[in-house]
């Protein structure tokens, strides 16, 4: 259902669903992804088209340490 096909979710994106997910007290990545897919207020803020499949719980999760280990997240 949250299927996309391989390519590349900017990073941008992934912060701004981390943001989300602080401010609307998601507790998790799957929680996050379906609040996504169904709410326009969240696809408009990460700059999706509402047709866009939205990235999958999963490349969240794993770009998550990437974004954390530069310190990127804490400054943003």
């Amino acid at each position: 259902m949250y299927r996309q096909p391989r390519g590349s979710t900017p990073p941008e994106q992934f912060l701004k669903a981390r943001l989300l997910q602080a401010l609307y007290s998601i507790r998790s990545e799957a929680q996050l992804v379906e609040r996504i897919d169904t709410h326009l207020l969240f696809r408009w803020l990460l700059d999706l088209d509402p047709a866009d499949n939205v990235f999958d719980a999963t490349a969240y999760a794993h770009n998550r340490p990437r974004l954390d280990e530069p310190g990127i997240t804490e400054r943003f």
